[in-house]
């Protein structure tokens, strides 16, 4: 209670959310399927995303960066489709090629950019993130990895498998991207109830480290809309975990 407003805030580890610029095409083919799209299209879009985050040839860091973007922008559309380089946010996801919006859109709230990891904490993750991890594991061995060799992402640990997972994801190989170690930036959801009806909200992402006098710096701040509002108002509270004591 602050004033005359009632303010709720949460904070979520992006650990929860698999990472668009870093995630193995399985667990984001497991995300598409369990989103209900066609195990083979899944695969489809996997690779179009692999391909879209791969750097762009003949690219260089700082100042050369402009001009390699620049290039990229003169070429066909079927050029520009691959080797676009790390996505800046997740929306981005809408610019890949073949990608239908309804499926984007769907995709979204179970995708990051700022977590920074291959690896998901499935211990934190929703329901559709541990059943897309529970996906790419049972599928591992199924998978032909020439479909995402073109695009630079097969490794060693990528074909090794490993062993199937269970229902909940919590059972599949690091090759399927699984961690229990927390990560260092955290996604925090704000919302205020004026007690005259008003609402207002706003999600940033935060990085969690020694900045001097900063404890952290923020990553991204956005207004929430009034639908998402009324979204986080219709949503059960979230379940609290304690650790050692501390909430």
């Amino acid at each position: 209670r602050m004033g005359e407003a009632n303010v709720f805030a949460r904070f979520a580890d992006e650990a929860a959310r698999i990472d668009l610029n870093s995630a193995a095409p399985t667990v984001l083919a497991g995300l598409f399927q369990v989103l209900g799209v066609p195990e083979q299209a899944a695969k489809t879009y996997a690779a179009s995303i692999a391909a879209w985050r791969t750097p762009p040839r003949g690219s260089s860091a700082g100042a050369g960066g402009a001009a390699s973007a620049g290039k990229t922008s003169a070429l066909g559309d079927d050029e520009a489709a691959k080797g676009q380089g790390a996505f800046a946010h997740a929306a981005e996801l809408a610019r890949v090629p073949g990608l239908p919006a309804d499926v984007v859109a769907a995709a979204l709230p179970h995708l990051t950019v700022y977590a920074g990891r291959r690896e998901v904490n499935p211990e934190l993750a929703g329901p559709v993130v541990r059943a897309a991890l529970a996906k790419a594991g049972q599928g591992m061995n199924d998978i032909d990895n020439a479909t995402f060799a073109t695009a630079g992402e097969t490794s060693g640990e990528d074909k090794a498998g490993g062993d199937k997972a269970g229902g909940d994801g919590t059972a599949i190989a690091g090759a399927s991207g699984l961690t229990t170690v927390a990560g260092d930036t955290a996604r925090v959801t704000v919302r205020v109830a004026f007690d005259n009806g008003r609402k207002q909200g706003a999600e940033a992402v935060i990085l969690l480290r020694d900045f001097g006098m900063d404890p952290y710096r923020v990553l991204l701040w956005r207004d929430l809309s009034w639908r998402e509002l009324a979204d986080l108002d219709a949503a059960p509270a979230a379940r609290r975990k304690t650790t050692g004591g501390r909430p």
